[in-house]
């Protein structure tokens, strides 16, 4: 008997509820679910989208730039687009216009192609074979409300600075820390500086944990480092004190 075959991983209104990720080869099924697919579909799609419109000039989605003294020496600084303080997670118009559709919607902007993909290679990986065990409606909570944890967690220290959150990295986050506790066996290659290295999806997550709180705590490299902490949280939350699992 497998940990999948256990009560406490079924949830009663899903009959997918803890159905192990692997076929009977003990391999991790292959393609994409339902739900990553959407996610990945509407992030590739809105990234495109904005590239298209900012490269066409059109004025929302342009960038401005100002010139202002940083660290002691004059530099051009990169204004966000009217675009990003809409739908990015910008505190003066969430909290000064109450713009609270900013929480879910941050989440599908991206800086830069690196950004986006990263992400979505990470949602692909992971989130494939979680969504196989929670089904795609559980999973699409998760997702969406892990960012929303994540973002709130990331505004609450920054509340005046005036410079937009973007991204799906805390809600990814919350998927990973989902994936590790479900399945804290799962043996995960990752590379670091180019070389490969097979760790269990525990202590990858632990791992990870660790170097986000203290990049959290003593970073100033421009990275929400806090939203991917919270995202880590919200996804502990949600296996253990949500009710999703019975124990």
């Amino acid at each position: 008997m497998s940990i999948f075959d256990r009560d406490y991983f079924y949830q009663r209104t899903n009959s997918e509820w803890g159905r192990s990720p692997y076929d009977g080869s003990g391999r991790v099924q292959p393609g994409m679910t339902p739900a990553v697919r959407w996610l990945v579909i509407v992030n590739v799609a809105v990234f495109l989208g904005v590239a298209v419109l900012t490269n066409a000039g059109v004025p929302f989605f342009r960038h401005g730039a100002t010139i202002e003294i940083v660290s002691g020496e004059v530099q051009q600084v990169i204004q966000p687009s009217d675009f990003e303080r809409w739908f990015g997670l910008f505190t003066p118009y969430l909290l000064g216009r109450g713009f609270v559709w900013q929480f879910v919607t941050y989440q599908f902007l991206h800086g830069g192609l690196l950004h986006l993909f990263f992400n979505m290679f990470a949602l692909y990986m992971l989130g494939a074979a979680l969504e196989r065990q929670i089904g795609a409606v559980a999973f699409t909570r998760l997702y969406l409300l892990g960012g929303v944890f994540a973002g709130f967690v990331n505004i609450v220290p920054h509340i005046f600075v005036e410079y937009p959150t973007i991204g799906a990295s805390g809600a990814v986050c919350a998927i990973v820390a989902a994936f590790g506790l479900l399945n804290p066996q799962a043996r995960l290659m990752l590379f670091l500086w180019f070389v490969p290295v097979v760790v269990k999806a525990r202590t990858m997550v632990i791992l990870y944990a660790l170097w986000t709180a203290m990049q959290a705590l003593g970073s100033n490299d421009g990275i929400a480092h806090l939203a991917h902490l919270g995202g880590l949280v919200f996804g502990w939350m949600y296996v253990y004190n949500l009710s999703l699992i019975h124990i």
